[in-house]
């Protein structure tokens, strides 16, 4: 399971796109999807990971440079049509 840093509280968590369980925040934007997969141990070590959750818990937001952004929305929406393919064979 992907280890993961709530968006919004900087609490661990297992799974980009899951609630979290401390706050229940639930990234549901494009750019809240980019951001929370960014967030996971298959971009950062747990260090870095640590730092991250540090600095959102010490009130500094995630953010992504527009380079990292634009690469990881081209990734979601190519899996989003890719599961939408697979869904539609299914049926």
């Amino acid at each position: 399971m992907t280890a993961a840093i709530c968006i919004k509280c900087g609490e661990f968590k297992l799974g980009a796109w899951t609630a979290c369980p401390k706050c229940r925040a639930l990234p549901r934007t494009e750019d809240e999807r980019a951001l929370a997969l960014a967030m996971t141990d298959h971009y950062f070590n747990p260090e870095t990971l640590e730092q991250m959750a540090q600095s959102i818990r010490e009130g500094r937001p995630p953010h992504l440079d527009s380079e990292t952004r634009e690469r990881i929305v081209r990734e979601l929406r190519t899996a989003d049509k890719t599961m939408r393919k697979w869904q539609q064979q299914a049926q």
